[in-house]
């Protein structure tokens, strides 16, 4: 009889002719290319479909049909348009199930499962790329972390600003003006821009609501103050030694 799949394609994959109840000798060889494995098991996909609609091997092909489910989800992406048979296909390998008598059926069944062998071979044997974890961006890290580093930056920023005023502010004349804007105003700026830096990087229009941890920020934002009254404490107290 005629191959029952497309000429030329799998030489190794016989199903029994239509008055013989034994396999033709030979078994399938090692599948060494992915595209092939898929081809050979679209071929048994076609032939356990023939099979549904003939009527006929619904115990037997049952196990068959298990392990297509099976190793569709071990192919990759790109493949997986490849594995399912056409019209012509399916009406090609029906003609290996011959006259649908025992021995075909069985016959057909062993050398599927023998080809479903040489595939999970060749799936086993691929060798996927080593997938690098990617550095934690900003969304990847947890909220809280996220966040602090945010309004940390802009401590940094008031602690300079609060040096800078410190170093260059006059004691009697212009300190008492200064004092309460290194105390108050600059720590409240640097926790709203922090805020709204937050709210502008990781807020999406129609998203879920973003975290901003606001008291987390307002304690990272106002602890500058405290190294700041800490520094003139200690100033005061080596002029006051």
């Amino acid at each position: 009889m005629t191959h029952p799949f497309t000429p030329g394609v799998s030489p190794d994959f016989q199903l029994c002719g239509r008055n013989s109840g034994q396999p033709r000798p030979g078994t399938v060889s090692n599948v060494a290319d992915l595209g092939q494995a898929a081809m050979w098991h679209r071929q048994v996909a076609a032939l356990a479909t023939a099979a549904d609609r003939a009527g006929v091997g619904a115990e037997e092909f049952a196990p068959v049909r298990t392990r297509l489910l099976a190793q569709q989800t071990r192919f990759p992406a790109v493949a997986q348009r490849d594995l399912i048979p056409g019209p012509d296909e399916v009406a090609n390998a029906g003609a290996a199930l011959g006259d649908h008598s025992p021995e075909n059926v069985r016959a057909a069944l062993a050398t599927a499962n023998s080809t479903l062998d040489s595939v999970d071979r060749a799936l086993a044997g691929q060798i996927r790329p080593a997938v690098m974890a990617a550095p934690a961006g900003p969304e990847q890290r947890p909220v809280a972390v996220r966040n602090g580093l945010i309004y940390g930056g802009y401590a940094v920023c008031v602690a300079i600003a609060q040096i800078a005023l410190l170093v260059t502010a006059d004691d009697e004349s212009t300190l008492p003006i200064t004092a309460p804007l290194c105390l108050i105003v600059l720590p409240a700026f640097a926790w709203l821009a922090g805020f709204v830096t937050i709210s502008a990087i990781f807020g999406r229009h129609g998203g879920p609501s973003v975290k901003r941890s606001p008291r987390l920020g307002a304690i990272i934002c106002f602890l500058p103050d405290l190294g700041l009254c800490a520094w003139v404490g200690l100033i005061y107290a080596i002029g006051h030694a």
